[in-house]
C-alpha cells in the first residue's frame, strides 16, 4: 500500500506563545489519530460509501491493487505505482511471461476504467450528499463523542473524502501540519508628502524622513502588539501520552483511578494528579484554535496564572463521574 502526504499550515492560533501554538498541532494530529482509529469512525465511512455508490467501485479498485501487488511484488509495485511499465520478474519460460503480461494488461485497463468511474461518481457527489456527510460527522463528533470543539468535525470531514480517495488508490493518507505565525494587519495610516516651491533639497529630504519615520514607526508598534514569545518547547511525547488520556477520559469514559493504573501501556502506573494535569494541558492545547460550538464565558476559558486554558477542568471529585461535556 503506497503513502500520500497532505500539507497544511496554521496560522490563527490563539496561544500565548508560539511553542503552545505548536503543541496544538501535536495534541490536534494526535486526537486526530485516536478517532479515526474508532471502529464507530470507521462504520461510518463505511455507510457513508455505501449511501454514496463508492463502496463496490471501492472494492473493485482495492481487489485489483492487491492482484497486481500479488503478481508484482513490493518493489515492482512501487514502481508501478511512480508510472513505471517494464518490470523484472523471474518466470518459468517465455509462455508464463506472456500470460502475466496479459493478466497485468487486464489488470491495469480494469483498474484504470474503475479510477475513471471512482473519479466521477467523486465529482457526482457535491451537493446534497456533501451536506448529508457533513451533518452525519457533525453529530458524531457533538453528540457520540461529546467534544466542544468545531474544528474536529471540519477535520473528520476533510479526512473522510480523502479516506475515500486513499481506499480507491491503494494508499494510506497522511497530514502534515505546521505552525505559521500570522502577521498583523497594516495599521491605518497615510502618508502625503510633497516638496514646495525652491525648498532646498536638504530640508524636503529632512522632512521626508521624518514623515517616513513616523510612519514606520506606528507599523513597529502593531507587529510588536502583536507579537508573543517563543516560549519553551512542550515535549511532542508528553503531549500524545496526555491526548490518549485525554481521549480515554472524555471519550471512553474512563475514570482517572482506571487511567492512572494502567498508564499507557507501558505497565507503568502514574500519579492521579498527573493524570488530571496531563488532561487539562490538551484540554487547552486543543481549545487554541477556537471554533467551538457554543458559546462560552471568557472567565471559564482562561485559567489565569497558567500557560494553557483549563475548561472545564477535571477534579478529584470527577474521578468516578461521567465526562462532564456534551450532558
Amino acid at each position: 500500500m503506497g503513502e500520500e502526504w497532505r500539507d497544511s499550515p496554521f496560522s490563527r492560533l490563539s496561544g500565548r506563545t508560539h511553542a503552545y501554538n505548536e503543541g496544538h498541532l501535536v495534541a490536534r494530529l494526535a486526537l486526530m489519530r485516536h478517532i479515526t482509529g474508532l471502529d464507530r469512525y470507521e462504520e461510518i465511512v463505511r455507510e457513508l460509501a455505501e449511501e454514496a455508490g463508492l463502496h463496490p467501485i471501492v472494492v473493485e479498485c482495492q481487489g485489483i491493487w492487491r492482484r497486481l501487488l500479488a503478481i508484482l511484488g513490493p518493489d515492482n509495485f512501487q514502481r508501478l505505482r511512480e508510472g513505471e511499465n517494464t518490470f523484472v520478474l523471474e518466470v518459468e519460460d517465455g509462455e508464463e511471461a506472456e500470460a502475466i503480461q496479459r493478466e497485468l494488461q487486464e489488470l491495469v485497463e480494469r483498474l484504470c476504467d474503475a479510477l475513471e468511474r471512482f473519479v466521477a461518481q467523486m465529482a457526482a457527489l457535491r451537493g446534497d450528499f456533501s451536506d448529508r456527510m457533513a451533518d452525519r460527522l457533525i453529530d458524531f463528533v457533538k453528540d457520540e463523542l461529546r467534544l466542544p470543539w468545531a474544528w474536529v468535525a471540519y477535520e473528520l470531514i476533510e479526512q473522510t473524502f480523502y479516506a475515500f480517495y486513499g481506499a480507491a488508490h491503494y494508499q494510506v493518507m497522511h497530514k502534515d501540519v505546521w505552525y505559521e505565525p500570522s502577521m498583523p494587519p497594516a495599521p491605518p495610516v497615510t502618508l502625503n508628502f510633497q516638496t514646495y516651491p525652491d525648498e532646498p533639497w536638504e530640508e524636503a529630504a529632512r522632512r521626508l524622513e521624518e514623515e517616513v519615520a513616523a510612519v514606520l514607526g506606528e507599523f513597529t508598534r502593531a507587529r510588536e502588539a502583536h507579537e508573543i514569545p517563543k516560549g519553551k518547547r512542550l515535549s511532542k511525547e508528553v503531549i500524545e501520552r496526555n491526548v490518549g488520556w485525554f481521549f480515554r477520559r472524555h471519550v471512553l469514559g474512563e475514570s482517572i483511578r482506571s487511567i492512572a493504573r494502567s498508564g499507557d501501556g507501558t505497565g507503568i502506573e502514574y500519579d492521579r494528579k498527573l493524570v488530571r494535569d496531563g488532561i487539562n494541558q490538551v484540554m487547552g492545547l486543543l481549545s487554541v484554535s477556537g471554533l467551538f460550538w457554543k458559546e462560552i464565558p471568557e472567565e471559564e476559558i482562561l485559567a489565569l496564572g497558567k500557560d494553557y486554558w483549563a475548561w472545564p477542568e477535571v477534579t478529584e471529585d470527577e474521578d468516578d463521574e461521567p465526562p462532564p461535556w456534551g450532558e
